[in-house]
């Protein structure tokens, strides 16, 4: 059975649209699936994770030694 008020809750931000507003914050929802039998993950709007990339970017050292 579908939620007939779900498209009510349709939100767009560029070309992203999302089915809703909720979003896991970065950091602490690692990639969901850790949190499987506590949340429905279809239910969200989407799953915010931390930045990655292949190549190191300027400002950010390549090896990080915890801020010494």
């Amino acid at each position: 059975m579908t939620d007939p008020g779900r498209d009510l809750l349709r939100v767009r931000a560029g070309p992203l649209v999302l089915a809703n507003p909720i979003l896991t914050a970065s950091g602490t929802f690692g990639y969901g699936l850790e949190f499987t039998d506590f949340v429905d993950l279809s239910r969200l709007g989407g799953i915010c994770t931390k930045g990655l990339s292949l190549l190191p970017h300027a400002g950010k050292c390549a090896t990080s030694r915890g801020g010494r």
